[in-house]
């Protein structure tokens, strides 16, 4: 594989999944991962963000021995093994994890979106593995295809699918026909999510017209956080801290809960070397109240010891990095933090 196909798609797992430099990471879902879920699933969860990693995974493994048919504990403890992966560097397990759950629930499509996601990671992950990464690729493509095919509402399956057809060339699994298909569905079933779809499909390479697109959407749908996070995005890397604020508090105001767009712009503006902003927005990520997933706030510590290394505060970035491993042992020491979805409740 060339190095320019191995960017090809790491641009394309960020864009997807990785919710923090991507806005395909933000568009309408039900968030439930699973119906009525069990107890043990929900208090593994909870154990996952009091940060007790290792027990959540003993209570579910202990539960599993004796139900095994449990398909929401397998979801869970795939979304342990995936959260764990920023530091472990491998996703087989939770992998093999969402198979289970699949076995068990094959017509849940969350669970195949599920198996899309921890594929795409994994073709990250083994993007010099030109073999494995076409395995990789194609799980990705055929989980959201049949996530999309239960439930032709699921956006984020589609968006899955947008992104891995339209960002790659046909000799590692493009096809731009089938991308263009999921992004007119989409603007045919939600103006926010059509225009997400849009703008990462055929106008990722004007930033003009995406900021055109996006404002003239806040005139229709001005109370819709994820408008204002998409123009705050794109002031960001215009460069323009004033208008990205502006729009990042618009969508704190209508919507606390979202605060991840501060972690986007705080990125967005290390990346432009504007690192004044990028510590700011940093650290107001690090200071919300209620506080942001553990995991997410250590790797917003961790993000803040990298721009203060950038800025030549090497003292500070070590106490910074300090304070991420001191957090959250399975910090994601990654250019872009873990999924948001890890963190919403089962």
């Amino acid at each position: 594989m060339t190095r320019q196909n191995r960017r090809r798609l790491t641009v394309v797992g960020g864009a997807v999944l990785l919710a923090a430099v991507g806005a395909l990471g933000h568009t309408q879902e039900n968030h439930a991962t699973t119906p009525n879920a069990p107890d043990i699933a929900l208090k593994a969860y909870r154990m996952r963000m009091e940060g007790k990693v290792d027990e959540a995974k003993q209570a579910l493994a202990k539960e599993l021995a004796k139900k095994p048919k449990n398909a929401a504990a397998w979801l869970e403890l795939a979304r342990l093994e995936f959260q764990k992966s920023g530091t472990t560097r491998e996703l087989d397990s939770a992998q093999t994890a969402i198979e289970q759950a699949i076995r068990v629930a094959p017509d849940n499509p969350v669970y195949h979106r599920w198996a899309g996601r921890i594929a795409v990671y994994n073709a990250i992950l083994n993007s010099k593995d030109q073999p494995k990464f076409k395995e990789q690729f194609k799980k990705a493509t055929t989980a959201a295809e049949k996530a999309v095919m239960i439930d032709p509402d699921d956006h984020k399956a589609r968006m899955t699918l947008v992104a891995l057809y339209g960002n790659n060339p046909p000799d590692l699994g493009g096809d731009q026909l089938r991308a263009k298909s999921h992004v007119e569905a989409l603007e045919g079933r939600s103006p926010v999510d059509g225009a997400v779809a849009r703008c990462e499909f055929s106008l990722k390479n004007e930033p003009e017209k995406k900021l055109a697109l996006w404002t003239d959407l806040a005139k229709k749908l001005g109370e819709d956080p994820r408008v204002h996070e998409n123009l705050a995005r794109e002031y960001a890397w215009d460069g323009n801290v004033e208008k990205a604020t502006v729009h990042a508090d618009k969508v704190l105001t209508l919507a606390p809960t979202r605060g991840q767009i501060l972690l986007d712009l705080g990125r967005a503006f290390a990346l432009k070397k504007e690192l004044e902003p990028a510590e700011q927005f940093a650290r107001r990520y690090l200071a919300l109240d209620p506080p942001a997933p553990l995991s997410l706030r250590a790797w917003a510590q961790m993000d803040l010891g990298r721009i203060q290394q950038m800025a030549g505060n090497n003292e500070a970035s070590a106490e910074s990095l300090r304070k991420a491993k001191q957090l959250d042992p399975y910090c994601w020491f990654t250019m872009s933090p873990p999924p948001q979805q890890l963190f919403e409740a089962p």
